[in-house]
């Protein structure tokens, strides 16, 4: 991928997680092979940097304590919504902690899904994906389970588009569609 098209993509939403996950605690999410930990903490929804930034461990292997992120290694505690460190627990009572944060990013909850970005948390490039109301009205949403593939976002987007592979690839969970595609209309705006 060139640099144009990664810059791109960093300044897209992606889901990372369902939000029936984080019933389970904190999860890890993936943007671009950058590593998160997603978690709700007192109701709030969180997209962080996966590794603690005093040993490196998974901050997705950590659990949600009192309502902060805690680290699994040394149980340095997080504030979800900054991304502070607010206590070391290894430390007396009372002593500032290390100048220490995780990097936190945008978060957004729709369609059963948690979405991220990596840019700055205020201002990703692309907007978030709204589908229409009337769509939406006669849509069900049912985020199914993320999986690998070994293809590049060309192939895949190329895939996104080939509407004549559906009715023999996804007839199991799309049920009946026409087999015939009608003729794409191409218009460039910008």
């Amino acid at each position: 991928m060139d640099r144009a098209e990664h810059r791109l993509l960093e300044n897209a939403w992606f889901p990372v997680a369902t939000v029936d996950d984080l019933d389970n605690g904190v999860v890890q999410g993936r943007i671009l092979d950058t590593d998160l930990a997603v978690a709700r903490a007192d109701g709030y929804i969180t997209v962080m940097q996966n590794d603690c930034p005093h040993r490196g461990m998974a901050m997705s292997r950590g659990r949600i304590v009192g309502g902060l992120l805690e680290c699994p290694y040394h149980g340095w505690l997080f504030d979800a919504r900054s991304g502070r460190c607010v206590r070391i627990p290894s430390l007396p009572d009372g002593t500032e902690p290390a100048h220490a944060f995780l990097k936190v990013y945008p978060a957004q909850v729709a369609y059963g899904l948690v979405w991220s970005s990596l840019s700055a948390p205020s201002r990703p490039w692309v907007p978030f994906p709204r589908l229409p109301e009337e769509i939406g009205a006669r849509w069900h949403i049912a985020p199914g389970r993320p999986y690998e593939v070994a293809c590049g976002i060309r192939q895949i987007t190329e895939n996104f588009r080939d509407r004549a592979h559906l009715p023999f690839v996804h007839h199991r969970t799309m049920g009946h569609t026409s087999k015939e595609v009608p003729r794409y209309r191409v218009e460039r705006k910008g």
